[in-house]
């Protein structure tokens, strides 16, 4: 078989190709010997004579090594800190399924492919339907002056809100916990967002909460010429008892509320099973018959 690494063409038996592959290959990638001690060199292990030879780090004393350690741990430390927050929005995200709630409802939501923030820094999403209203997700752009910067360079950031539809009418106040994933076939990371809002006749869009990409902006401008899937979770916290929607049905094994349909010709279709139409016609007819009496 022959080696992977790069412009290495060595064939070599299975049994050592690992071996080559990670210890003995000139093409491997290696670290700079002092790495520990706070040299951030990588390279080709072939080159890793050159840089030994021109490395800064052999040429530190004590105290210059000492501070050059410390502020490696605190980088690491920070990234660690940093992947630990991530992963705690994840367990969050479980810790919401898993809440006492009327419904959970979970949405595919679609950014148009080939849209530009408008006059106002805003893109909308496709109006989709749940909790019996009709939705839309709004991502802002926003400009900061950066207060540590000493030239107040604007920086930019990104805002995400979500809100009913003007035509919706809203009889109750809704209080939601809302959650926003990244959808598939979506080249654009982002971490999950959570967040707590109420919903009401004179406040039918929930706060700005940040939208936090992994990359530039630039980055983002061009993930915008292909459309992008975001997975919205609509947990409803209004007391009251669990919804029969929320429930599987034993009949067919399935729940509604886990990924409902997002237009009504795919409910007709979900709903024109004959065996589950002339399951509800003799429960009905039942029913209007104890009325007439």
């Amino acid at each position: 078989m022959e080696c992977s690494n790069g412009p290495c063409k060595m064939k070599l038996q299975f049994a050592y190709l690992k071996q080559h592959v990670e210890h003995e290959c000139s093409y491997r990638t290696v670290m700079c010997k002092y790495e520990p001690l706070g040299c951030d060199w990588k390279g080709l292990a072939k080159d890793s004579k050159k840089h030994k030879k021109m490395c800064t780090t052999r040429e530190l004393n004590a105290s210059q090594l000492l501070r050059q350690v410390m502020a490696k741990n605190a980088q690491e430390n920070n990234e660690r800190e940093r992947l630990k927050q991530i992963d705690n929005k994840y367990i969050e995200v479980t810790k919401i399924w898993e809440s006492r709630c009327r419904n959970i409802v979970t949405r595919d939501v679609v950014l148009e492919s080939g849209q530009s923030f408008d006059g106002e820094g805003v893109i909308h999403s496709r109006p989709f339907h749940a909790l019996h209203h009709s939705w839309v997700v709004e991502i802002k752009q926003v400009k900061e002056k950066n207060e540590n910067n000493k030239n107040n360079v604007e920086t930019t950031r990104l805002k995400l809100r979500m809100g009913l539809e003007n035509e919706s009418k809203l009889r109750h106040r809704l209080l939601l916990h809302i959650c926003v994933l990244r959808g598939p076939d979506t080249s654009q990371e982002f971490h999950p967002i959570t967040f707590e809002c109420e919903i009401s006749r004179k406040d039918l869009y929930s706060q700005w909460v940040d939208f936090p990409i992994v990359g530039s902006m630039s980055s983002f401008a061009e993930s915008l010429a292909s459309e992008i899937n975001l997975r919205v979770v609509l947990v409803d916290k209004r007391r009251g008892e669990v919804s029969h929607s929320f429930r599987a049905d034993d009949d067919r094994g399935t729940s509604e509320s886990s990924f409902e349909v997002d237009n009504y010709s795919d409910a007709r279709k979900l709903y024109s099973n004959d065996n589950y139409l002339m399951q509800l016609i003799p429960t009905k007819f039942l029913f209007f018959k104890k009325k007439k009496k």
